[in-house]
């Protein structure tokens, strides 16, 4: 079954310092805490200091209706929902030049709080950005660098990860992992960014069940960000919705943030 929501509008995450790959590891997930201590990636418990008086929670999009998502995106586009996978997008404007804002799941980047996407793909080659935005972001005036746009974005094209892009309008910014993932069809991943994706902050992957995002089965890489120059006081989730049915943002998980929206 499919929802969809359509035009442009309002509706009420250079070189590694640090990647390593460990498919049989299912340890080291620090995505759920609010600094570099490791935690317990098979309990999803919230409890370094950072976090423990913060409630995280999995925003469903195979299950929310979309209207109370609140999303802004750019003119022509076309949101849907797909009841098993989450949220798909089609309709007109620029290949990567076409962004979507979670406005309603704001934090602040001084509280350096987690943030975890879930997602799965189909196809030969699949292509996306998704991560970490401001709400300051003009989806309808992106221009020619909208790749940039992001504070920092996990950045898959062709049907590979090796590299993030972001910079916020600052900078123009790319960081090079040294990785090179291929996401399998209908496989739900996780990306975790540790403190809001600053600089020399951690960033993982991993296989999760569609059941439970908060158990890892299976650890694709970590990395380490470097030289980001993304400096937004609020940030969001933030996706390029290039206009595919073969990829899919199935949830994020937002801490809440104690934020003056006026």
């Amino acid at each position: 079954m499919h929802n969809s929501i359509t035009r442009g509008g309002c509706f009420g995450i250079i070189n590694s310092s640090n990647n390593t790959s460990d498919k049989d590891n299912t340890n080291g997930d620090t995505s759920e805490t609010g600094n570099g201590n490791e935690g317990n990636p098979n309990t999803g418990n919230d409890t370094n200091d950072s976090t423990q008086t913060h409630t995280g929670e999995w925003i469903d999009f195979c299950k929310i209706p979309l209207q109370d998502l609140e999303l802004e995106f750019t003119n022509g586009v076309e949101i849907k929902q797909d009841l098993e996978r989450g949220l798909w997008a089609r309709g007109t404007g620029p290949f990567f030049g076409r962004g979507v804002k979670f406005t309603k799941y704001q934090w602040k980047r001084d509280d350096e709080l987690p943030f975890s996407f879930v997602f799965t793909v189909r196809g030969k080659n699949p292509s996306f950005l998704f991560g970490i935005g401001s709400p300051d972001i003009d989806v309808n005036n992106l221009g020619s660098q909208a790749l940039f746009a992001g504070e920092i974005q996990l950045f898959y094209d062709n049907g590979r990860f090796n590299r993030f892009f972001g910079g916020s309008g600052i900078r123009n910014w790319a960081q090079d992992t040294g990785a090179n993932i291929k996401f399998e069809d209908n496989v739900f991943y996780k990306v975790t960014f540790e403190r809001s994706g600053k600089v020399d902050s951690k960033f993982a992957i991993y296989r999760v069940s569609k059941d439970d995002f908060d158990t890892n089965l299976e650890m694709l890489g970590t990395y380490t960000i470097v030289e980001n120059p993304s400096d937004s006081e609020l940030l969001i989730p933030y996706w390029n919705a290039v206009n595919t049915p073969d990829v899919f943002i199935t949830s994020v998980k937002y801490f809440e943030s104690v934020v003056d929206k006026d």
